[in-house]
């Protein structure tokens, strides 16, 4: 296709390309170039100052502009793929990145770009300073009415609008008042993507396609007036949660091996509370069996002693050994081995027997087992297919996931306590995957559903995925459901994930990719450990940086779940009266803790929330809160009109008025008296006459936190005291 562009198949054509370039930069600055508006602003892909490898097209409907190679890098590479543009902003705001983009026939080739992860000049080399943009032959917008979010399902040979913020799950670039002019830039990838223009558009405002195409404002949010109202009512319940956590199933031997792994080891385990770790299963016969898998032992007992009770594990399985697939090896997807013509099941649940006991030895005990990850999936990395029934594609054939689930459930009912088994773990909830594979599946040969999350929205955010989610409780309506593994890069997405997870989907187990990952994709991400002098990827004035990890935003919509919504509490009926907040409330087992979980989407407004609990009647109250660069603050008591400022996460904890139990006991010439630590705010008072009623503050000694108690300690003597305690 390259004879679309001016003068690249003749003699010459560097020297007509850039006069055209050159032409159309003083042609649009003459005329002022950018098109500004209160809430967007517009600019021609060709506008800008374009390195020596971009073309621009002959067409004038629309002009665009395209790369003349492809590249598979994690960056621009140099500065001959880079585009620069000078943008002026109307106001001070935070933008959202929209393109108009063209993918070509090669679809999946010619589909990927880079956009700069901040304003000014990058270094086209390296990695931190580019967002990654691939996967946009499925995706964009083109009808006029549609609002343009990160998602979308048009593919190639059509021109189409993205939001390319959303789709990256990136919050947007900030402009600051007095710095309306900034400098951006962009980089090629794939030389089939055609790019016509791009627009920066408020972060509070949708935009529809033709707000785009015609360069006007999008709509606000709805906004909030005077005090709103949140209802919890106890007395109706949901599920039962199971499990909060994430995965160290990959580079777990970068974690066991950083000279910081207890500062990242206590953050994720004791800072998390979590109450769900995913593993890999990478047992594979070895020998000596003791130490085979090291890593995942490591993790283990360090989440073991951090959290002071058992990590609840979750093993997935990416391959079982090559020898059990029928290609001979434990990559590049295939299936389960075909021999004296049959599938090899009773070898593969050999094998998750063998499995359980290895890691059972090694200190890993399992709760849940998923027997194959996404089981749909072509991989060049470890992976097996199984289909919903045997069958041959293309020469290949598919064992039956069905078979495979009966076969290891039926060996492993053999052992005294077996892990729950979760299935079918499909790569997401789009196409009716798990409805297919649910058609086949015998209900009594495993626990509960689980999946991920890569397919399924209707737009890749997260309120996409409300009507598959809504779909997925009628697929074995009586038995658990389990988000298994996906993550969103920024807070935000990943707190509406969870909620609409444990709302629509009404999931017991939520799972994010990954726990603990290189650079971008964990809750906490990790430097290589192996090489320290490359320690430079944290964001600009982390303060861990120096330590080789970091914090990702991600982390704090973790935490404002999984600290203090633990296994058994339920979740409950929560409303409230704003739009813009979204609420969960959850009880605890004994009913002496309610916990609500409040996520204020607007973008620029605050919402003040009063409070109905019901019939819980709350003795005290605590408020965490994150907004802005306050992360999990603690507010002190829960008030009227509590604020929930704009892109917050605000946790409340309320506790029953329970009247403590005092235990009493002699150590000799002392007379000691104790409470439970989680009975705050109470005194100690004495008296040597009840009907009179004189009551005496003691105040010295004071309480001491003792263990899980609060003691005092007094010495005997031959008076007569009563004592009570008192709030």
């Amino acid at each position: 296709m390259m004879e679309d562009f001016t003068g690249v198949s003749m003699p010459g054509s560097e020297h007509i390309r850039l006069m055209l370039r050159r032409f159309t930069i003083l042609l649009l600055a003459a005329a002022g170039w950018v098109s500004g508006h209160a809430a967007s602003v517009t600019f021609e892909a060709e506008s800008g100052v374009l390195g020596a490898d971009w073309a621009v097209s002959n067409s004038a409907s629309p002009a665009y502009i395209t790369i003349t190679s492809s590249s598979t890098n994690n960056n621009p590479g140099s500065s001959a793929r880079v585009a620069t543009y000078t943008v002026n902003f109307p106001a001070a705001g935070t933008y959202q990145l929209y393109a108009r983009v063209n993918v070509g026939t090669n679809t999946f080739n010619d589909d990927s770009m880079f956009f700069a992860s901040s304003f000014g000049t990058q270094n086209p080399a390296l990695n931190t300073d580019w967002i990654l943009v691939n996967g946009l032959a499925t995706a964009g917008f083109n009808n006029g009415t549609d609002v343009v979010t990160g998602g979308g399902t048009l593919g190639s040979g059509v021109w189409k609008w993205i939001n390319l913020s959303l789709f990256t799950s990136q919050a947007g670039l900030t402009v600051t008042a007095g710095n309306l002019t900034q400098t951006f830039q962009i980089g090629a990838r794939e030389d089939g993507l055609r790019i016509d223009k791009f627009a920066f558009g408020s972060a509070d405002d949708t935009f529809t396609v033709s707000n785009l195409d015609n360069g006007t404002d999008g709509t606000p949010p709805p906004s909030s007036s005077g005090p709103q109202t949140a209802t919890i009512d106890p007395a109706k319940t949901f599920q039962t949660i199971e499990g909060m956590g994430g995965a160290t199933a990959f580079y777990d031997s970068w974690l066991r091996d950083h000279p910081y792994k207890q500062e990242i080891y206590t953050n994720v385990f004791a800072g998390l509370n979590l109450s769900m770790l995913r593993l890999g299963d990478w047992y594979r016969y070895q020998t000596p069996l003791a130490g085979f898998d090291t890593p995942a032992t490591d993790i283990v007992s360090n989440a073991n002693r951090l959290l002071g009770h058992p990590v609840q594990v979750y093993m997935s399985s990416w391959a079982p050994p090559a020898f059990l697939k029928n290609n001979g090896q434990v990559a590049n997807g295939n299936s389960l081995l075909f021999t004296n013509g049959g599938f090899d099941y009773s070898g593969f649940a050999q094998y998750w027997y063998d499995t359980i006991g290895a890691y059972q030895s090694n200190g890993v005990n399992l709760k849940w087992i998923s027997i194959q990850n996404e089981p749909d999936w072509i991989a060049d990395y470890d992976s097996c297919v199984f289909h919903p029934n045997e069958d041959t594609v293309n020469g290949t054939n598919y064992a039956s996931y069905s078979k495979a689930l009966d076969a290891v459930y039926q060996k492993l009912s053999t052992l005294p306590s077996p892990p729950k088994i979760l299935g079918p773990e499909v790569v997401g909830l789009g196409f009716n995957d798990v409805q297919h594979y649910a058609a086949t599946m015998n209900s009594g040969s495993f626990y509960g559903v689980a999946h991920h999350l890569y397919g399924g929205s209707t737009d890749g955010s997260p309120d996409g995925y409300r009507t598959t989610m809504l779909a997925l409780t009628n697929v074995f309506p009586g038995k658990p459901k389990f988000m298994t593994e996906f993550g969103y890069t920024n807070m935000m997405d990943t707190a509406c994930l969870m909620h609409d997870c444990f709302v629509w989907e009404q999931a017991v187990g939520f799972n994010f990719w990954s726990l603990v990952w290189p650079l971008n994709n964990g809750l906490i991400n990790q430097e290589n450990p192996y090489n320290r002098s490359s320690w430079t990827n944290a964001p600009p004035g982390t303060p861990t940086q120096s330590h080789g990890w970091w914090y990702a935003p991600s982390y704090w919509a973790m935490k404002h779940y999984s600290y203090y919504i633990q296994p058994g509490f339920k979740r409950v009926s929560a409303t409230n009266t704003d739009s813009n907040v979204r609420l969960t409330g959850w009880l605890s087992p004994d009913s002496s803790r309610l916990v609500v979980v409040l996520i204020n989407t607007n973008k620029s407004t605050s919402s003040a929330m009063n409070f109905s609990f019901g019939t819980f009647n709350a003795g005290q109250s605590s408020v965490y809160q994150t907004a802005g660069t306050s992360y999990f603050q603690s507010l002190g008591a829960l008030t009227n009109n509590e604020t929930l400022p704009p892109q917050s996460i605000t946790t409340v904890v309320l506790d029953k008025l329970v009247n403590p139990v005092v235990g009493v006991q002699t150590s000799g010439t002392n007379l000691i008296m104790s409470w439970p630590a989680t009975n705050s705010g109470f005194v100690m008072e004495c008296t040597t006459d009840l009907i009179a009623g004189a009551w005496s503050t003691i105040a010295s000694p004071l309480p001491q936190i003792v263990g899980t108690n609060y003691q005092l300690t007094l010495p005997l003597t031959n008076s007569t005291l009563f004592f009570r305690l008192s709030k």
